[in-house]
């Protein structure tokens, strides 16, 4: 069964893959004789294409029928590889290197064949938690290239083979959800999954708590209001970047009573309300509320990006991400007339034209084509985050100041590490200047 790749086969394309995959179903059937895998390139492409769109059909009916979202698109496409690649370096190390290209298309075609189980049990029964997920989609959607793994190279090299592909499986899976390191003193099943009623039944609680603490502004004396938001829980760096900015707008700025925080966190999915359309147009409105004409908002959101969005996804509890219009129409709706928007985050410079305003000045990590820098687990600022809060901010309340000192620390960091250069944007209305200086002559 191992792959022809002598010679071109004469059958097009679309027909060698039909055969491909009848061998594959032959080769899994007890007592039946698999045929041999076309395993030229683009029967290769092929199988791949078939198993992404499967893999990406089970993502979305795994996830309530939402589309896949840009970070499923790249996990997919990231894990289809990382599997292969295991599968084929396993393969030359139980010295079967001739059979890589036929074992990495007939996999292929067993991984679409495993998928499609999955999918069709999925579909009937329900999923419920980590066991759930393991037992009906997990060893569903494995069983059938281990199956053919084993056929192919036989009992002991096939198994091999087989545990070197499930691990690649396997082990993001299990470190995305935290299987391997969950909080001190919570169950793994708790850790890896949120459980969406509670989450949802505290938000109330939570956005009350937040909002029900606010300070009123003193007529005729500009202070500063903030409503911070941290998108992505898969990576604390954003939920430490809200409670940092937070101590730095306290003790620095007097903001001590007008601040309002949005997490989004794996580890704590209790600890804040949620940053969501929803909670961040009522937080916007409270604050709108309690400040004044002559007051000044900072909204600060800090997430992973791409082109006209922030990444706020947190499954199961929130399905979509964050977009641009939609934090326009929720400061718009605010009745806010004087606001800083800060947005951290890769691609953010795509939030300021829907953002522009006189009264407003919108700083952001990157152009509208480009990535920021600096998501680490660990982190406790981004790049763009640290350059400006914590190296910008060091000599100066002016925002305005702090983001051009901003700019050039990330423009000679990114030069020194030989990184493709963030371009972080700074736009300012005609009107928003007078409000900071104004605000800035309190200081003096």
């Amino acid at each position: 069964m191992e792959g022809e790749t002598g010679k071109e086969p004469r059958s097009g394309v679309i027909g060698r893959s039909v055969e491909n995959l009848v061998s594959v179903l032959l080769a899994l059937l007890p007592g039946a004789r698999g045929r041999g895998i076309h395993a030229g390139a683009a029967d290769a492409l092929v199988a791949v294409l078939v198993l992404l769109a499967v893999d990406l059909l089970t993502i979305a009916a795994a996830y309530g029928g939402v589309a896949p979202g840009y970070w499923d698109l790249r996990d997919t496409l990231g894990g289809t590889v990382l599997h292969f690649a295991a599968l084929a370096v396993a393969a030359v190390l139980v010295g079967r290197a001739r059979a890589v290209p036929g074992a990495v298309v007939g996999t292929a075609w067993a991984l679409v064949l495993g998928m499609a189980l999955a999918l069709g049990l999925g579909a009937v029964f329900p999923v419920r938690g980590v066991v759930g997920w393991i037992w009906i989609y997990a060893l569903t959607s494995t069983a059938p290239p281990v199956l053919y793994l084993l056929t192919l190279f036989g009992p002991l090299r096939g198994l091999a083979v087989s545990l070197a592909l499930l691990a690649s499986i396997a082990y993001p899976w299990a470190d995305s959800y935290r299987l391997f390191d969950p909080p001190a003193g919570a169950a793994r099943e708790t850790a890896a999954i949120p459980d969406t009623e509670a989450v949802y039944g505290a938000q109330a609680r939570l956005m009350a708590a937040q909002t029900g603490a606010l300070r009123q502004g003193v007529p005729g004396q500009p202070e500063l209001f903030a409503v911070l938001g941290a998108g992505d829980p898969r990576q604390g760096v954003f939920a430490r970047e809200v409670t940092a900015v937070r101590g730095t707008l306290e003790d620095r700025f007097g903001a001590g009573g007008r601040v309002v925080s949005l997490v989004n966190s794996r580890e704590a999915p209790t600890g804040y309300p949620l940053l969501d359309r929803t909670n961040l147009r009522a937080a916007l409105k409270a604050v709108g509320g309690a400040m004044n004409p002559e007051d000044i908002l900072l909204l600060f959101l800090t997430s992973h990006g791409q082109p006209g969005r922030i990444a706020t996804e947190f499954w199961p509890v929130l399905s979509r991400d964050l977009t641009a219009d939609q934090v326009a129409a929720a400061l718009d709706a605010s009745g806010i007339r004087n606001a800083v928007v800060i947005v951290s985050a890769c691609y953010s410079g795509s939030f300021v034209g829907p953002l522009a305003a006189p009264g407003r000045l919108i700083l952001t990590a990157a152009r509208d084509d480009r990535t920021s820098f600096g998501c680490s687990d660990k982190a406790v600022w981004t790049d763009w985050s640290r350059a400006f809060f914590v190296e910008g901010l060091r000599g100066t309340r002016d925002f305005r100041a702090a983001a051009r000192i901003a700019l050039g620390v990330v423009d000679r960091s990114e030069t020194e590490r030989k990184l493709p250069h963030s371009k972080p944007q700074i736009s300012q209305g005609e009107e928003i200047g007078g409000a900071l200086d104004a605000w800035l002559a309190t200081f003096d």
